[in-house]
């Protein structure tokens, strides 16, 4: 296996792997999209529960650094992935989201060798959890990583622990947000991916 070197790692590496990640292990799969995508640190998205989403304004909540609550909107298409990974299923509100087979929250550990080991099963380059975060950034105002324009900034959304809610004014910010963010979601589509089954 070829692992990728420096920092920070190409993009197309991480779009290239996600459809077989997608097809081996749902649960390292959303996790990915919403570090990749919404742009959550692991322990970030390892501590969420299910009330920390909101379907209906499709918005995350989530501590930062044991004190800041942020909300950050999520794109359109990686709400629907949640909504279909999350399923007809009752889930206590307090339950955590993301969980291993025995139900414990996910960890560092867990995370680096599920990822490995469908990284060496299809002999794809390999990058770390934690690199989706980093290239989140890079997503969405770096032109490195993806060879596209720059265009904004992430949005980041604090707000004190009073406030429920935030007014997300900015429409237009958010509208290029989704158009970039879709863009690259449909990359990482099952098109002209042919799974191996047999290992």
């Amino acid at each position: 296996m070829k692992i990728s070197s420096g920092y920070p790692i190409n993009g197309e590496i991480v779009i290239k792997a996600m459809p077989y990640i997608k097809a081996e292990n749902k649960t390292l799969y959303v996790a990915m999209l919403f570090s990749f995508f919404v742009g959550l640190r692991a322990k970030e998205i390892f501590s969420l529960s299910w009330n920390d989403v909101n379907i209906e304004r499709k918005s995350v909540t989530y501590t930062h650094k044991e004190k800041d609550t942020i909300i950050k909107i999520i794109p359109e298409s990686i709400l629907r992935e949640f909504v279909s990974f999350k399923g007809e299923e009752e889930h206590e509100d307090t339950d955590p989201i993301f969980t291993t087979i025995n139900k414990s929250r996910l960890t560092n550990g867990w995370t680096k060798k599920q990822l490995y080991n469908i990284l060496e099963k299809y002999k794809l380059n390999y990058f770390h959890f934690n690199d989706l975060y980093k290239l989140n950034k890079e997503l969405l105002f770096r032109e490195s990583a993806f060879n596209i324009p720059l265009l904004i900034k992430p949005s980041v959304y604090p707000t004190d622990l009073t406030s429920k809610y935030i007014d997300f004014s900015d429409k237009n910010q958010r509208k290029i947000n989704e158009e970039i963010i879709d863009f690259f979601y449909q990359k990482i589509q099952f098109d002209n991916v042919h799974l191996d089954y047999t290992n």
